[in-house]
């Protein structure tokens, strides 16, 4: 088990999903209604064209999110199907 620390930041809404290539911006406004943008780089476009199918889709449906990002690697999480594939 690793030591690495993580960072937790929620909730969030997301507010534009843009791809380039293989690089996916997500501008996100936090519960204080501050506007971050977060950057993720997949291994190819064909990746890259998938996650940012699901980001305008969790941006359409107003999902609440979470972002969690540790030392190399983060990651959006659906809060709210996190929640429903517990119960």
């Amino acid at each position: 088990m690793s030591n690495e620390r993580l960072a937790v930041i929620l909730p969030l809404k997301v507010l534009t999903a843009r791809r380039r290539g293989a690089h996916v911006m997500v501008g996100v406004a936090d519960g204080r209604r501050r506007r971050h943008r977060i950057a993720f780089e997949f291994a190819s476009v064909a990746h890259a064209c998938v996650h940012i199918e699901r980001v305008q889709a969790w941006m359409r449906a107003g999902t609440e999110m979470a972002y969690v990002r540790g030392k190399s690697e983060s990651v959006l999480i659906d809060l709210e199907g996190l929640l429903a594939r517990a119960v």
